[in-house]
């Protein structure tokens, strides 16, 4: 995210990521100060102080360094990247050791908020227009799509 806003700040960030409904990331400053230290001691950012700013706020830019490795995670392609994680998936799994009436209600409220969540993100990919992010909006909108078919899917089977 500083290689695509540089100049940024840590609460620009962290705002960005808090108002986002596709990341699940935590933007406490306890969890982000630390990896903003860890990125400056690797030589992959650098900040300079905002002038006259009270608050010690810094302006963090991404080094050649930082590009290159910006560059090379983009690149990656990781087992773990191919079939992520998914809670849904493993809770799922394990519905059989709910009363057919919970399953139900579990798959009930599961749809309705897999389609209030896909109005959040397409709330989302409009007021954040950014060219570059209409393929990761429209991931999460076609994940989130079939997610839905998959719960819908449950819920026909009844069983």
């Amino acid at each position: 995210m500083i290689a695509r806003w540089q100049p940024t700040t840590v609460y620009q960030i962290r705002k960005m990521l808090n108002e986002s409904p596709t990341t699940s990331f935590s933007t406490s400053p306890g969890k982000m100060y630390p990896i903003i230290e860890r990125l400056r001691t690797r030589g992959l950012i650098e900040a300079e102080r905002v002038e006259g700013d009270g608050r010690k706020t810094e302006r963090l830019r991404v080094t050649k360094d930082g590009k290159a490795a910006v560059k090379a995670w983009v690149k990656a392609i990781r087992p773990v990247y191919l079939l992520p994680e998914d809670p849904l998936r493993t809770h799922a799994g394990f519905a059989d050791m709910l009363s057919k009436a919970e399953r139900a209600r579990w798959r009930a409220e599961l749809l309705v908020a897999l389609k209030a969540k896909l109005v959040e993100i397409e709330r989302f990919a409009e007021e954040w227009p950014i060219p570059a992010m209409k393929h990761a909006h429209a991931h999460a909108q076609a994940v989130t799509r079939t997610r839905i078919a998959w719960v819908e899917a449950m819920i026909a089977a009844d069983d």
